[in-house]
């Protein structure tokens, strides 16, 4: 586009038709970036909402305007940012890019038509969680851009370097070289496909390959990784829990989500070594335990409750009459509520260990997991100067992950449906859930809201299929929680360490607690 087109299409966009304003407004975000022309990129910013009005019903054009809508802010982004603001924990520009990044992926459109785009939209949401810390994410949406198109080397080179990143904060030497042999793999791979390979990408991957052949050695790096021909588990039953767990990316294992089943599917991460003056360390250690067995635990209960096809004995001779709603009343459905407290409650206490380990200075009975991170617990009265100044990538990342949830405001998030997941979370604790099947009636409140029998203010209505999604993303959340948790002591250990200068340091070895005792 050149200078006199891009000066017509600004004065052209205010008055442009629905479809016409989508197209245009993307063409003069792509022209903007070109010339890194941030006066315009902060107009298209405020004439967004103005666009998306007039787009009520056309989900095809919606989803083309809020990917553009996040390429602006991401842009804007990094315009703005400073050499030295790398390490800033509040960066509202790319908050608000990976919300409508993830908008635009929430309209379904036809899959042959929309492909592309929705590409385009997983691997540029990718790029901000994992710029943000939130490495698991991010390779969760490359692993799906490159679904849909296996040779986007992109994707595959960004989700190496993504993996790679993570690497320097992972405790096991083992997953660490693990880790990075995939990353690897990815850059190389990258490399071999120029067509879809962005120009300024090749020296960024060429410099990361050479850095990892220069730590391992090449022969170590083609080395190929020996797996089990058996999956992991001793029955039938163990096997099929393990294969939806691994699905999922819900095994508490910090390479599982590059690693094959066979080799991955257990729960091994835990906590790096932590050096403390006195013996009450071991305290952090009992806290993780704690919580890792209670996400295992509402893993479980989530999984059988989801996948039981039996009536359970205990079910039986139990009176509960008919609503005429379609409801689902069960042990099984019982379980699946049981595990989704459990998980949400596990946030909570993973708020509790980091005021603790950071020495925040909350009161215990106060904290929470979303605003564990404040002054007062007051998102209005900011971050912690405590938390602001530390330069712990993971623990951001942690940080970042709360915003999936909403405040009492519903302001300040990352995610859509956040106010759903905590209007689930409430309901679950202190009201009702009602699991309805999902039929197609005149008398079923989740395709006719209009026909709700009881009390939406106490009862929340949720479809089988749709308590099946949320209880997968409460779980990975979680789960992703507690990895990020494990890197972030291990970043935090060694600041410390080197802080600490060369002393010596006595080592407790604690034993490992068997299988067999779990009784």
């Amino acid at each position: 586009m050149d200078d006199a087109a891009y000066l017509r299409a600004q004065q052209a966009l205010p008055s442009s038709s629905a479809s016409d304003a989508v197209q245009l407004f993307g063409s003069l975000v792509d022209a903007a970036d070109m010339r890194h022309d941030r006066a315009v990129l902060k107009q298209l910013s405020m004439q967004a909402p103005r666009v998306r009005a007039t787009l009520d019903s056309l989900p095809r054009d919606i989803r083309a305007l809020e990917f553009h809508w996040g390429n602006t802010l991401s842009l804007l982004h990094a315009i703005e940012s400073q050499p030295d603001s790398v390490w800033t924990w509040d960066q509202p520009h790319l908050r608000d890019a990976i919300y409508h990044y993830r908008r635009s992926l929430s309209y379904v459109v036809a899959r042959s038509a929309g492909r592309a785009l929705r590409v385009k939209s997983l691997v540029n949401l990718a790029n901000a969680l994992s710029h943000v810390g939130r490495s698991f994410d991010a390779i969760e949406q490359y692993d799906r851009a490159i679904e849909l198109c296996p040779r986007f080397a992109m994707a595959i080179g960004n989700r190496g370097f993504a993996i790679m990143h993570l690497t320097r904060w992972l405790y096991d030497p083992s997953h660490r070289f693990l880790a990075m042999r995939q990353a690897w793999e990815d850059m190389q791979n990258a490399m071999m496909m120029p067509k879809t390979l962005e120009p300024h990408a090749t020296s960024v991957f060429q410099q990361a390959i050479t850095q990892i052949e220069s730590c391992f050695g090449l022969d170590k790096l083609r080395t190929k990784l020996e797996c089990p021909a058996a999956p992991v588990g001793l029955t039938d039953d163990e096997r099929a829990y393990r294969a939806w767990s691994h699905q999922h990316r819900l095994f508490v294992n910090d390479i599982a989500d590059f690693i094959p089943a066979s080799v991955s599917a257990t729960d091994p991460t835990s906590l790096p070594a932590i050096v403390s003056p006195t013996r009450p360390l071991e305290q952090f250690y009992g806290l993780y335990n704690l919580m890792k067995q209670e996400f295992v635990t509402a893993r479980w209960l989530c999984y059988s409750g989801l996948h039981s096809r039996h009536t359970h004995f205990a079910d039986r001779k139990v009176l509960i009459y008919n609503t005429l709603d379609y409801p689902c009343h069960s042990i099984a459905m019982d379980q699946v509520r049981i595990g989704l407290r459990a998980a949400f409650s596990v946030l909570d206490k993973i708020g509790l260990f980091i005021n603790a380990y950071w020495k925040l200075g909350h009161a215990p009975s106060q904290v929470n997991f979303r605003l564990v991170w404040y002054v007062k617990r007051d998102r209005k009265k900011g971050l912690l100067p405590a938390i602001q100044h530390l330069r712990n990538w993971p623990l951001r990342g942690i940080y970042w992950l709360s915003l999936d949830l909403a405040d009492k405001d519903h302001q300040e998030t990352l995610e859509p449906e956040s106010r759903s997941l905590q209007e689930l979370r409430h309901k679950l604790e202190h009201q009702f859930v009602k699991v309805v099947e999902p039929l197609s009636s005149t008398l079923n409140p989740i395709t006719s809201p209009t026909k709700v029998f009881t009390d939406p203010r106490i009862v929340m209505y949720v479809s089988r299929p749709e308590l099946e999604a949320k209880a997968i993303r409460v779980l990975q959340l979680v789960r992703r929680a507690l990895l990020q948790l494990s890197m972030a002591v291990q970043a935090e250990e060694e600041a410390r360490a080197k802080a600490r200068g060369n002393v010596a340091i006595g080592q407790i070895k604690m034993p490992v607690y068997s299988d067999d005792w779990k009784r």
